[in-house]
């Protein structure tokens, strides 16, 4: 039978819900009352990581996260983390990007606590055994499981605040399903590159500054005066500034300081096609970075990656081809 280790980190999947309605933290890990109904899909073994909301979670927390994923790889066929949904999708795009593992690693949690009516927790967990336990997940980068679908982590986003079917892939769609009768993978995963990093030189000083109707580069030198490392910057359309955010972006620029842009559109990619002031021409002459279809939480976890990458930080060039794939 295989082997597969759950870590639990918290979230909605391990709180409960008390007699006025208020969701809660619990004392207990409840999820390891589950073991023995696991038992006809895997051998399963649980490990408490931590018990927080995953708004809770840090830098530092999911970078022991990686290496205990790593540390404990080589004694089971798949890895099954319980996570907080609010953030859940970020920690599945850093392990994506960064555990050169070929065996499955699955990320899931669930809309509503474990006692409440209609919970979604424990048929979420099932799956992700199911599909941590078949060896069709192998070498498809780290996925996550939420009602019946089997998402990859570069693509997958919570698109509603409380629904159980809160998580879809806008631009592709999954990469298969949790039938009754077994998995089925319809798409072929995407190829990814690994990125190996330094830990100790990565930095959440990467702020995301939202253009909206209007907007002017007051938060852009907001966060230049606090010595960030990288900016992410979401724009409209296919990444279109307002002319006036263009003088905060051009010093950043002028700084060394790179800067990436994505839109705040779901679906598409920015590309630097229009040429105005702030269009996307305008920026790719001035050395901004595009990133393609990555939404800006995505993208920054990408650039905070790529500037602890080993042995160095990649370059603007490198950069900029990273991200353009």
């Amino acid at each position: 039978m295989k082997r597969v280790l759950i870590i639990t980190t918290g979230g909605t999947i391990a709180m409960g819900r008390d007699s006025s309605g208020t969701v809660r933290v619990l004392d207990e890990n409840v999820l390891i009352r589950q073991q023995s109904a696991l038992a006809s899909v895997a051998h399963v073994d649980f490990f408490t990581f931590s018990n927080l909301p995953s708004v809770h979670l840090t830098l530092d927390h999911v970078i022991r996260l990686r290496r205990l994923i790593l540390d404990k790889a080589k004694d089971y066929d798949g890895i099954v983390v319980t996570h907080g949904t609010d953030t859940l999708e970020e920690t599945a795009f850093f392990l994506d990007l960064t555990l050169p593992l070929a065996r499955p690693v699955i990320l899931t949690g669930a809309m509503r606590s474990s006692n409440e009516p209609g919970s979604d927790g424990f048929l979420n967990l099932l799956h992700s055994v199911q599909v941590a336990a078949d060896p069709e997940s192998a070498d498809k980068g780290v996925l996550v499981v939420m009602n019946g679908e089997i998402h990859g982590a570069r693509f997958v986003q919570k698109m509603h605040t409380s629904h159980v079917e809160a998580f879809a892939s806008p631009q592709f769609g999954p990469y298969g399903w949790v039938e009754r009768t077994g998995i089925r993978f319809l798409v072929e995963a995407v190829k990814r590159e690994c990125i190996p990093v330094r830990p100790e030189a990565l930095t959440n000083r990467i702020p995301i500054i939202k253009a909206g109707f209007d907007t002017d580069d007051s938060l852009i030198f907001c966060a230049l005066d606090r010595s960030v490392r990288g900016l992410v910057v979401e724009g409209l359309g296919m990444g279109h500034l307002p002319p006036a955010m263009m003088p905060g972006i051009v010093r950043a620029l002028e700084e060394g300081i790179p800067v990436v842009i994505t839109s705040r559109s779901p679906k598409g990619a920015v590309e630097p096609v229009y040429d105005f002031e702030g269009g996307g021409r305008d920026l790719d002459r001035r050395g901004a970075i595009f990133a393609r279809g990555l939404p800006a939480h995505k993208a920054r976890i990408q650039l905070m990656v790529a500037l602890a990458a080993d042995p160095r930080p990649k370059t603007p060039e490198e950069l900029r081809e990273l991200f353009s794939r």
